[in-house]
């Protein structure tokens, strides 16, 4: 316990987001094929929100599957989670690939 009733900070867990990754990267790959590829503009933007779409849904089936599996290897735990507001602007003069990185 600390001096004002709170309880003090057992350790720290961090998670692999590789997969995630791996789907964002993957998702790229294709969108950049089919904007490269597809010369009629209605099917070209059909078929890259068809793409944003599952996109988003695999990268939300992986969320939803790590925060289960944490949950249910601690169970009765707290989960404290970062706060991110103005990372984006921090690191502004890293470089175009450290930006893509960053905003993934």
């Amino acid at each position: 316990m600390l001096g004002d009733g709170r309880p003090a900070l057992k350790g720290t867990d961090t998670q692999s987001i590789s997969n995630i990754a791996h789907i964002q990267n993957d998702f790229s790959r294709r969108r950049k094929s089919l904007q490269k590829h597809i010369h009629n503009r209605q099917k070209k933007y059909r078929k890259l929100r068809q793409a944003r779409g599952r996109q988003k849904n695999r990268v939300n089936d992986a969320l939803q599957k790590l925060t289960t599996q944490m949950v249910k290897e601690n169970p009765g735990a707290s989960f404290v989670f970062e706060d991110l507001n103005g990372i984006r602007t921090s690191g502004n003069n890293k470089g175009r690939k450290f930006r893509t990185k960053l905003n993934k």
